[in-house]
C-alpha cells in the first residue's frame, strides 16, 4: 500500500504489510476495540519547504478545504455532553519502519530507521510494557546513533493521563560535539492532564563520550501541580576533560514548595571551572528561584555571585 505525495507526485509513504481487526459491536457504545495493530516496512518522507508549507498539509486539512487550519466545531445540543471515546487495542507491532524529516527552512535532515515498536494491550487502568529500538542518522546535524527503550505504562484517557515506570532508555553513537557517546535516562514519569500535574521519581541521567564528556543528573523526587509541589534536592554535573578544553560544572537545587502558586526552591547553586587556552575562570552564582506555570516565568529575587 503506498500513498502519493501532495498533487499525486513521488511517494509519501508506504507500507509492506499491515493488519488490523476492529470489533464492531463496540462501536456503536462509541468504543473502539482493535484486536492488535500491525505494521510492517513502513516508509514516509516528511519535508517541510521552504514557504513553510509541508508535504502532509493536505492530509490534515479538513475536507473542502486547501489549509491545515481546524475548522469550528458547532456548539454541543443543551444538555447532552459528549462522551469521550473510548480506546482498547490488544496491542501493536511495527517492524522495520523508517520515516525521515527533512527541513528546507533550517536544513535539518534526519531519519529513523530500522524502528521497531511492541506494546502490550493498551486500554484506560490496564497495565502493560513497551519497547522501542531504532537507528537514527544525521546528515544535518551529523548524527549516528543507536536507540533502545522500555517501560512499563499506564494510561487513563478520561483523565488525559499517562504513567511510565521502571523507564530505561539508552543512547550511543556520534553526535555533534560528543563522540562515542553512551547515554542513560532511568526514572518513573507520570502526567496528569486534567489535573495539571507532573511527577518524576527515580530520574537519573548519565552520559559519557569517548572524547571526554562525563554528564550526571538525578532527580530523587519531584511533583508539580497548581495545588502542590514538593521536590528532593537535584544534583547535576558536568565535566570536560579535553586537550583544548577544561569544564568542571555543578549545579545544586534545593527542595521545593509552593508559595502563591508558585514553585519556589531556596537555593540555585552554580558553580564553574573553565580552562580554555590561556583563558582559566572560576565563578559560582546562586539565590533563591521562583518558577510561576502558568505565566511561564523564573524570577530570581536575589541573585549573589
Amino acid at each position: 500500500m503506498a500513498l502519493s505525495g501532495p498533487g499525486g507526485s513521488g511517494t509519501f509513504a508506504s507500507v509492506s504489510t499491515a493488519r488490523a481487526s476492529v470489533k464492531l459491536l463496540p462501536l456503536l457504545a462509541g468504543e473502539v476495540a482493535v484486536d492488535e495493530l500491525r505494521l510492517s516496512g513502513l516508509n514516509a518522507e516528511l519535508v517541510k519547504y521552504r514557504d513553510g508549507r509541508t508535504n502532509f498539509d493536505d492530509l490534515l486539512a479538513p475536507q473542502g478545504r486547501t489549509d491545515a487550519r481546524p475548522a469550528e466545531k458547532p456548539p454541543a445540543p443543551p444538555g447532552k455532553e459528549q462522551q469521550a471515546l473510548t480506546l482498547d487495542v490488544g496491542g501493536i507491532s511495527l517492524k522495520d519502519a523508517n520515516v525521515r524529516w527533512l527541513d528546507e527552512t533550517s536544513g535539518t535532515d534526519v531519519r529513523i530507521g530500522a524502528l521497531d515498536l511492541r506494546t502490550d494491550r493498551i486500554a484506560s487502568g490496564v497495565p502493560g510494557r513497551l519497547a522501542i529500538s531504532a537507528s537514527i542518522e544525521g546528515a544535518q546535524p551529523k548524527l549516528a546513533l543507536t536507540l533502545s527503550a522500555n517501560a512499563g505504562y499506564l494510561v487513563d484517557f478520561a483523565k488525559r493521563s499517562f504513567a511510565l515506570s521502571a523507564l530505561d532508555v539508552k543512547l550511543s553513537g556520534n553526535v555533534p560535539g560528543a563522540a562515542g557517546l553512551d547515554a542513560q535516562l532511568k526514572g518513573d514519569v507520570a502526567v496528569d492532564g486534567a489535573a495539571e500535574r507532573v511527577a518524576l521519581a527515580d530520574f537519573v541521567l548519565r552520559a559519557t563520550s569517548k572524547d571526554g564528556l562525563a554528564a550526571n543528573l538525578a532527580v530523587p523526587s519531584l511533583e508539580l501541580s497548581p495545588q502542590r509541589a514538593q521536590s528532593k534536592a537535584i544534583e547535576g554535573t558536568l565535566r570536560i576533560d579535553r586537550p583544548e578544553r577544561k569544564l568542571d560544572a555543578k549545579l545544586a537545587v534545593d527542595a521545593a514548595t509552593l508559595q502563591d502558586k508558585a514553585v519556589a526552591f531556596p537555593r540555585l547553586a552554580v558553580d564553574v571551572d573553565l580552562k580554555q587556552g590561556a583563558l582559566g575562570v572560576r565563578g559560582a552564582m546562586g539565590g533563591p528561584a521562583n518558577v510561576d506555570l502558568g505565566a511561564q516565568r523564573i524570577a530570581l529575587p536575589k541573585v549573589a555571585g
